[in-house]
């Protein structure tokens, strides 16, 4: 039931967007960005999650969330565009304070969305502004933030050392999907708490567990497991924008467009699989190579971070480049949550109080203001 919903609603968002290309006109820009932007990530998000609901037996639970979560959205959609409507003609500086005042109000009345969803947003609306009418090859600045490697590389070496050196400060839904990425040797968050906190890290040696021939030999298997895992995943976030917005090349040349998707969803899978193992098995090759024995492998903080985030670069500039921008997007997001989380206080990811809330609308006016400049 929730898939079926989530096809009608995206067979309505898809006829809402072609009109706008029919139709532009500065009223609806800033709606129809922000629905171009947001919709396709809230669509497959709750899609997943209703479907997963649906799944463990809460038939009701998953039709009533995913409903409640769609209207709300769609309502900021709608306040937007009346708001762009009656600031037409208005001086530009006028529309964006009045556009930025709206959507932090929309996002108060509705709700849409936690705060962290709000900085992926605006994340994200910032990386199709930055990239908005540029070469594929160009990586000049600012858009070198999203494309240039050696942006990239310092992103990696920011957000791969919070994971393994200061794991108690990421997001613990964060934690949940890289533990969900590598069965078998961390089935609880608590197993990578354990390893990569900041007490652990303190150590001049990792644990003895974290090594040895034994971590190595099984990393095959490992490998195997996850990949198997990340497969269905990855397949629905390809499968399903296909099936919804591109019938009509479906039809016309089947073969084709299902063998280009069938390589993006090994190729995604295979990135997605392979960074976690990256970040997590150094210490047990680094002792491997180093011929150290498991109990006496030295602790290297600052070269664990560094050759990891070369490796993860790497795996990333294998991506096309809107694959990519998506992905740097994405762990731009997850490395200012951490900072977000340190540099306002009581701030959580976990919660959903007055402070989370005021933040969440702050940023989703941003991302108002930004989709208007699209």
């Amino acid at each position: 039931m929730p898939i079926i919903l989530a096809i009608i609603l995206a067979i309505v968002l898809n006829g809402l967007t072609k009109k706008r290309r029919n139709h532009t006109t500065t009223s609806m820009s800033t709606s129809m960005n922000l629905l171009n932007t947001v919709g396709p990530f809230l669509l497959f998000s709750n899609t997943w999650s209703a479907f997963k609901m649906y799944r463990g037996g809460g038939r009701n639970t998953a039709l009533q969330t995913f409903l409640t979560r769609a209207v709300r959205f769609l309502s900021v959609v709608v306040g937007l565009r009346l708001t762009s409507r009656l600031t037409t003609g208005r001086s530009k500086l006028l529309q964006q304070l009045t556009i930025f005042a709206s959507g932090s109000m929309l996002h108060h009345v509705c709700q849409p969305y936690h705060w962290t969803l709000s900085l992926y947003f605006t994340l994200r609306s910032t990386g199709l502004l930055l990239s908005n009418n540029k070469r594929p090859t160009d990586r000049s600045w600012p858009v070198a933030l999203l494309r240039h490697p050696s942006c990239i590389f310092v992103l990696h070496c920011v957000h791969n050392y919070f994971v393994t050196h200061h794991a108690d400060k990421v997001s613990p839904s964060y934690l949940k999907l890289w533990r969900q990425v590598l069965p078998i040797q961390y089935n609880k968050v608590d197993k990578w708490l354990n390893e990569f906190n900041a007490t652990s890290c303190a150590t001049p040696y990792y644990q003895p567990e974290q090594c040895g021939t034994h971590r190595v030999n099984n990393i095959p298997h490992r490998v195997t497991v996850s990949l198997r895992r990340q497969l269905p995943l990855v397949a629905t976030s390809f499968l399903l924008p296909v099936l919804l917005f591109k019938r009509k090349a479906l039809l016309r040349s089947p073969i084709a467009l299902m063998w280009d998707t069938a390589i993006k969803i090994v190729r995604s899978s295979v990135v997605l699989t392979a960074l976690p193992f990256l970040v997590t098995e150094f210490p047990c090759l680094w002792g491997m190579f180093t011929n150290q024995p498991p109990e006496k492998t030295i602790r290297r903080p600052v070269l664990h971070t560094v050759v990891v985030s070369m490796l993860s670069t790497g795996v990333f500039l294998l991506e096309p480049v809107n694959r990519l921008r998506l992905i740097v997007v994405y762990t731009y997001w997850r490395a200012s949550e951490v900072v977000m989380m340190h540099a306002i206080p009581g701030l959580s990811t976990e919660k959903n109080e007055s402070i989370e809330q005021t933040v969440g609308m702050v940023l989703s006016g941003f991302t108002a203001v930004l989709t208007s400049t699209t």
